[in-house]
């Protein structure tokens, strides 16, 4: 019988613009050997003795070069079979408001600011199209209305630092 693991974490970072909500995609070098030559969020391992909040934070930063603003709880796991271990992986996800210009890692080699239609167009995985549309749903777009959003979703900075 497959197992559940939780390794990683995904995380999609978003800034408003006077148009609105902008998400942020990033380009893995084509040399990859796990998703090279794929445009993606920010995903990551769960290092020993973090929680997966303080890996997406940690990740954020050694992806993009910057700390967020804002930290959220999506209230959203991807989830994905993983053959050669018999696995189910589930995939906490997180929001990341970022208000600065990226600085890339080694990982990847071109990024791009899009609207939620070409950002659902340009990821490849259902579970990371509808991270973002939950995310455009429930965090950025009402942000960028003024409309409330649920406060279990906010996540504290400090809290998760490691």
């Amino acid at each position: 019988m497959a197992k559940s693991e939780v390794r990683t974490v995904s995380v999609y970072p978003f800034r408003l613009t006077t148009r609105g909500p902008e998400y942020l995609a990033l380009h893995r070098r084509a040399g990859d050997p796990d998703f090279g030559d794929v445009w993606m969020a920010v995903h990551g391992r769960i290092e020993a003795g973090e929680t997966a909040a303080q890996a997406g934070l940690r990740e954020v930063r050694e992806e993009t070069g910057l700390t967020p603003a804002s930290f959220w709880s999506l209230d959203f796991i991807e989830h994905f079979y993983v053959l050669s271990g018999d696995a189910v992986e589930l995939v906490p996800c997180f929001a990341a408001e970022l208000d600065e210009k990226v600085i890339l890692n080694a990982e990847h080699d071109d990024y791009r600011w899009l609207p939620l239609d070409k950002m659902l167009k340009l990821l490849i995985w259902r579970g990371q199209r509808e991270s973002v549309q939950t995310l455009h749903e429930e965090i950025a777009q009402p942000l960028f209305e003024g409309r409330p959003i649920n406060p279990f979703l906010v996540l504290s900075l400090e809290q998760h630092r490691k």
